[in-house]
């Protein structure tokens, strides 16, 4: 008896107790649209801000403000700053390393860069490459060649906030997933579950400038978090992925149906056992 409740609570618990997330994953350059000055941030500064205001207090840890910037300098470096240091007022100080080039496969390789590395870490963030500074097309390479790492940080609580590129690593993890580059200064709406994950954002935050990259196709385990009505053949773009903490990239978590299943059988084996033993 002991042992099927066992099973039970093991196949029930399997949905219920997921670590993973939270995630944002947008087609957006907001780092090259927008304002600060570490007091006050406008447009796509304040939008970065908001954000990581919503996924830290949702990573949840002793290591929840220990942020990871990778790839970025000049502009997207500034935006950060000045995003993370207002953000720091609402949800406590927030501590950076930022890595760039080699460093990049030795942190989600395991090693340890200035102290920090994947074990320490709360929050991976990248930068777009559409602004001065942004992520690199080299360093891109790297997050490609190291994607099942990315996915087994976030899958183990980790948060993520990627802005616009081309996402090869995400390509990688989902091969399924279409990211379509182009894009439109057409406005950007949230969706039911971008308000349900991130509360803290709004309409208002995401529409700072054109965005770059839509997704479509194989989602994974992301939702869909904003969208844009552009018109035309395909008029709604799905420009913002993601989800609260929970959230995974590869879904890995059986459907509603499956559990109800694998619990039946568990419940009647377990009733089995106990008439059996009468």
């Amino acid at each position: 008896m002991r042992r099927m409740l066992l099973g039970l609570l093991t196949v029930l618990g399997f949905a219920a107790t997921s670590q993973a997330g939270p995630i944002i994953l947008d087609g957006t350059d907001s780092d090259d649209h927008g304002s600060g000055n570490n007091v006050v941030n406008n447009a796509g500064w304040k939008y970065i801000q908001k954000s990581l205001e919503n996924l830290i207090p949702q990573v949840g840890g002793v290591n929840s403000h220990q942020v990871v910037v990778i790839g970025a300098s000049s502009v997207a470096l500034s935006a950060y700053t000045s995003a993370s240091t207002v953000a720091g007022i609402t949800v406590g100080p927030i501590s950076t390393t930022v890595i760039t080039g080699a460093q990049i496969t030795t942190f989600l390789t395991g090693g340890t860069v200035s102290g920090r590395n994947l074990g320490n870490t709360g929050l991976l963030y990248i930068p777009s490459d559409g602004v001065s500074g942004g992520i690199s097309i080299a360093d891109q390479g790297q997050l490609t060649a190291n994607a099942a790492a990315i996915n087994t940080f976030v899958a183990g609580g980790g948060g993520l906030f990627s802005m616009g590129h081309q996402y090869g690593w995400l390509s990688t993890l989902l091969p399924g997933i279409v990211v379509t580059p182009g894009g439109s200064s057409a406005a950007l709406s949230l969706t039911m579950d971008g308000t349900n994950a991130f509360p803290g954002l709004s309409n208002g935050d995401l529409s700072t400038g054109p965005w770059h990259y839509d997704f479509s196709g194989n989602l994974g385990g992301l939702n869909v978090l904003f969208t844009s009505n552009v018109g035309g053949a395909r008029p709604t773009r799905n420009v913002g992925l993601g989800g609260g903490s929970g959230t995974n990239i590869v879904s890995t978590v059986p459907e509603p149906a499956t559990l109800a299943v694998f619990g039946g059988i568990a419940l009647a084996g377990a009733f089995g056992y106990r008439r059996r033993k009468a």
